[in-house]
């Protein structure tokens, strides 16, 4: 499912004969980020986008590349997988950002130092990841793990683009703040405003429990994968030590 994201080429008219040349590359990054599945090996805490992504993204590897955002966020672990994915290309990476929330401010993140534009009308938005658990103690516990992981990821990620210190975004994530344009700019989000005839008004715009609510039901989706894997590694584990203590009493009847 690619629903939030796209890519097109992007053509220029160079001379006279009107012949159309390629240029670059444009991925729109549209709606909730939401796909079936994170982007993550929970196992290994690796980010894998799927096959498709990465052979678009291969082709376009070293052309110049233009990722457009409008989103209002969604599952945390595909918007590292972004970020991973924008950050290690080669080739310029620019961005220009209609609206930012939550999941999306990873893309935005993954896009090169001086080429990260905002709409004078745009808002970005920062939160910690969160989910809902159902389970014993252990189950909590390992969420716990696992939501302070995948925020120290985020947080990571962040620092190397704004160059803000760690401690000050883990606040502003647990403040849930939002910042106008001119805001991020100034903190280091992004690094100036796009004309105004060069923008466009956020789609669909949500409010802040709505914009939490998406981000907590996409992220769930690919939570819930590694805690049932957790779940069923303990499982093993538990099954393995019960069996063994179990051929240790017959061995010693």
């Amino acid at each position: 499912m690619t629903d939030f994201y796209r890519f097109e080429p992007v053509m220029e008219t160079p001379g006279p004969d009107g012949q159309a040349v390629r240029k670059g590359a444009a991925l729109y990054l549209e709606g909730a980020i939401t796909p079936p599945r994170g982007w993550i090996d929970w196992d290994t805490f690796s980010y894998h986008p799927p096959q498709g992504f990465r052979e678009q993204m291969e082709a376009i590897e070293g052309e110049e590349l233009t990722v457009y955002i409008d989103s209002p966020g969604g599952d945390l672990s595909t918007g590292m997988a972004l970020y991973t994915a924008l950050r290690q290309r080669r080739g310029m990476t620019r961005c220009e950002v209609t609206r930012a929330y939550s999941a999306a401010t990873l893309a935005l993140a993954g896009c090169d130092k001086g080429q990260r534009f905002l709409s004078p009308g745009a808002t970005l938005l920062y939160h910690n990841p969160a989910v809902t658990v159902d389970g014993d103690h252990r189950d909590m516990a390992r969420a716990q793990r696992m939501l302070a992981t995948l925020k120290d990821a985020v947080v990571a990620a962040y620092a190397e683009s704004s160059g803000m210190d760690a401690d000050a975004i883990s606040a502003l994530m647990d403040a849930e703040t939002m910042y106008t344009a001119r805001e991020a700019v100034a903190a280091g989000w992004a690094d100036g405003l796009l004309p105004a005839s060069a923008t466009m008004a956020a789609t669909s715009p949500l409010g802040l429990r709505d914009v939490l609510a998406v981000s907590q039901a996409a992220t769930q989706r690919s939570f819930q994968a590694g805690l049932d894997a957790a779940r069923l590694a303990h499982g093993n584990t538990e099954r393995e030590e019960i069996l063994a203590f179990a051929r240790s009493v017959l061995k010693g009847a």
